[in-house]
C-alpha cells in the first residue's frame, strides 16, 4: 500500500499502475468486491489508453501540484 502512496506523491505513473496490480490480490482477498471489480476495469482501461494519452500520463500530468 505504501507503494501507492509513493507514486501518486512522485507522480510515478509506472509505479502507480505496478502498485495498483500488487493490490488486486488483496481487494479480492478481503472481500472488497467493488474495489476488486473496478480495479480490474481501471487497469484494463489504463492498458488500452492511446499513446498520446500515455504520453501524457508519463509525463506526470495526471497529478495537480
Amino acid at each position: 500500500m505504501m507503494v501507492y502512496v509513493r507514486a501518486e506523491r512522485e507522480a510515478d505513473w509506472p509505479l502507480h499502475i505496478q502498485a495498483k496490480k500488487f493490490m488486486m490480490p488483496c481487494f479480492f482477498a478481503a472481500g472488497h468486491i467493488n474495489y476488486a471489480r473496478y480495479g480490474l476495469y481501471y487497469l484494463r482501461s489504463m492498458k488500452a489508453l492511446s499513446s498520446v494519452d500515455q504520453k501524457h500520463f508519463m509525463q506526470s500530468e495526471h497529478v495537480t501540484p
